[in-house]
């Protein structure tokens, strides 16, 4: 899958790699990942869930750009972003640091309020009720 900005992405994936390689914690973003396609579902998740309060044209804001990293990320992480009931992530350890979700919890904190905060300011991202892929608001 070729990742084509503004049709499909909204960053390339040098550029997520770029945004792990600053971020702590961040070390599942790595080889054994298919990068490409977890930033493809997570450019459709925004979109499907978000209403943009304006156009975007490249260049792309920063914070939307990051938003999508850390949703691929928790794609990559989980094979979900479904809050309530999808495939939690039930284990994960890197170093010292140890991860563990409930599979009956109704928040996925690897899709945080970080991203929310990202996006804030961008839209209204959990429109059509029901089950939210991604937990929007600020809180």
């Amino acid at each position: 899958m070729a990742i084509i900005i503004g049709e499909n992405s909204y960053v390339t994936e040098l550029e997520a790699d770029s945004y792990f390689a600053d971020r702590f914690g961040n070390d599942g973003w790595g080889e054994e990942v298919n990068k490409d396609k977890a930033l493809v579902s997570a450019f459709s998740m925004m979109n499907a869930m978000c209403e943009w309060l304006a156009d975007f044209e490249e260049p792309f804001p920063q914070g939307i750009k990051d938003a999508q990293c850390e949703i691929a990320f928790a794609i990559s992480a989980t094979g979900s972003t479904v809050t309530d009931g999808g495939s939690p992530l039930v284990k994960l350890k890197a170093g010292s640091v140890e991860l563990a979700f409930d599979a009956k919890s109704n928040r996925n904190p690897l899709v945080s309020d970080l991203t929310s905060n990202l996006l804030a300011e961008y839209g209204i991202c959990n429109k059509g009720g029901g089950t939210r892929i991604i937990p929007m608001g600020r809180m």
